[in-house]
């Protein structure tokens, strides 16, 4: 499992309640006679090697440190997820026994065991090990998500907050990019070894690269000042082993003392960005909701809370996404008009090439800044909650049908379950279908009926809204909820494929346009409905 879905798991199990780190279980196995056994192997690899290696030190440390227990925790863990499935403690002790010699001198440690046997318990302890590092070194997922704001609280009173439940929702390479925007904006310098610093970023992109000599006193002059070729080490250890546990960089050795790092080319482009300063639709979501955590955690109601407050934080967010467009366009077009002159004058090609490049590339990041913003406004937008479909009809109705000169009935049946979803994205559904009612059939005598029933199964609510207009050709009945499509003259296309993102979308559900027998059309609204509360 990666550091990444480790995280997930974490923010996971925090939302169902169950608040106990992994580094708090402890094992069933004897953890005393494992400890005996362990040393007993480094005294038999000490006699191979002639004598106490670094090392063998180095392990033999990891007794005090809590490191030894975390590894044992995770192997028996992994055992009993499968090469120990339904064993007993027994068996279950003397595999944890041979992953341990696996540890120390992995021949020894698979002598006994068939190919396949050996590969999984290779495999285990590779985990293990990988595990406890992590732990050691302090990207501890539980102790990462409370210093990052993921999670508000601590232990049993913890909860998820909403960078923690934006991060659940986006895709790794986005995810990662998502926690070095928050890690920024939550550094308070070069020394904060929890939060990435910019600084910190753009030194490592100076040099992608990186070789370290840790023990070379040759780097340093007598005051302990760095004379180096290079430039000093940029990383705390912390901070290194998390981005290398994130698959920001690569982690290499040479075997004789040297080591250091390469940036995975993937994210090379979000470092960039991160040390330009360039705000992308990530950054600012993650600005506005750190403004709503930091009044959260001194102690003010969080700016959700109420609709104002919550359009105050949306308002915000839009003056910067207007900001940084603004900040992308004004360049392009001061471009495209040098550009113009030249070309007027006839010049060569390589007289305005440069030009042409800047304007291709802000055009490319521009349609970029477009792409992630559409999913990270879906994103961001208030948590879906169960809501009442009469009571939204009503509302929706009451908003236009006095303006609309519509005959409107609404017959729904008793006591209907609640829907899930942005009250407010269905009640303008209902009202871009009544509106669309109204404007394809404006002679007097205009009708619309409602009605909202629940299935047979009682999972899902349908409501079907049928006029007496002209209704809508067979053949355009699917086409009619394309953005863009429009049958009236003068039509946008826009209002019925708002329709159709909204209900497949958002709540999951189906629409679908069919004769109605009023004479017009009809639109079939399907929506499964929310699950029971607990009594």
């Amino acid at each position: 499992m990666s550091y990444l879905d480790e995280l997930r798991e974490h923010l996971r199990v925090v939302e169902h309640g169950n608040h106990a780190s992994p580094g708090a279980q402890r094992p069933r196995v004897n953890l005393a006679l494992m400890r005996r056994h362990f040393l007993v192997a480094l005294e038999r690899e000490e006699s191979v090697q002639k004598g106490l290696t670094r090392p063998l030190r180095m392990l033999h440390r990891s007794l005090s440190n809590g490191w030894f227990e975390r590894f044992v925790v995770s192997v028996e863990r992994e055992l009993r997820d499968g090469l120990c499935a339904g064993e007993d403690v027994d068996t279950l002790q003397q595999y944890v026994r041979a992953a341990i010699d696996v540890l120390i001198d992995e021949e020894c440690g698979q002598a006994s065991l068939s190919k396949l046997r050996a590969l999984e318990l290779a495999r285990v302890a590779k985990i293990a090990e990988a595990y406890a590092n992590a732990e050691e070194h302090g990207v501890a997922v539980a102790r990462y998500a409370f210093e990052n704001r993921l999670v508000r609280g601590i232990a049993a009173r913890a909860v998820v907050s909403s960078l923690g439940r934006v991060l659940l929702d986006l895709p790794d390479a986005d995810a990662v990019h998502w926690l070095l925007s928050i890690e920024t904006q939550l550094s308070t310098g070069k020394e904060d070894a929890q939060h990435m610093h910019a600084d910190v970023l753009s030194a490592m992109l100076r040099n992608p690269k990186y070789a370290f000599y840790p023990d070379d006193p040759a780097h340093y002059d007598d005051e302990g000042s760095w004379i180096g070729e290079a430039e000093p080490w940029p990383l705390e250890t912390v901070m290194f082993r998390r981005l290398c546990a994130l698959n920001i960089l690569r982690r290499w050795s040479d075997g004789e003392g040297a080591w250091g790092y390469d940036i995975v080319p993937a994210y090379r482009e979000a470092l960039e960005d991160l040390v330009a300063g360039h705000r992308t639709p990530l950054s600012l979501l993650a600005e506005s909701l750190l403004a709503e955590e930091r009044g959260t955690l001194a102690g003010h109601a969080p700016l959700t809370a109420s609709p104002e407050a919550s359009f105050e934080l949306q308002a915000r967010h839009a003056r910067m996404v207007v900001h940084e467009i603004r900040n992308t366009i004004v360049p392009m077009k001061m471009a495209l008009s040098g550009l113009f002159r030249t070309l007027e004058e006839s010049a060569p090609e390589e007289r305005w090439r440069s030009q042409r490049e800047r304007v291709e590339s802000g055009v490319a990041r521009f349609l970029r800044f477009a792409g992630d913003l559409e999913q990270i406004v879906r994103i961001g937008a208030p948590t879906m909650q169960p809501f009442d479909l009469v009571a939204a009809v009503h509302d929706a109705i009451k908003g236009l049908n006095g303006g609309l000169g519509l005959a409107v009935t609404f017959e729904p049946d008793a006591e209907l379950p609640r829907l899930v979803g942005h009250r407010a994205h269905f009640t303008l559904v209902i009202i871009n279908v009544l509106r669309n009612a109204a404007q394809n059939n404006p002679q007097p005598g205009a009708t619309v009926k409602l009605m909202a029933t629940q299935t047979a199964a009682r999972d899902a609510i349908v409501l079907s809204i049928d006029d007496n207009g002209p209704g809508v050709p067979e053949e355009h009945r699917e086409g009619i909820f394309r953005r863009g499509f429009a049958l009236r003259l003068g039509g946008s296309g826009q209002g019925l494929a708002l329709v159709r993102e909204v209900i497949e979308r958002e709540m999951r559900g189906a629409v679908r346009c069919e004769s109605s027998p009023l004479g017009g059309a009809r639109f079939v609204l399907s929506f499964p409905t929310a699950p029971k509360e607990n009594s």
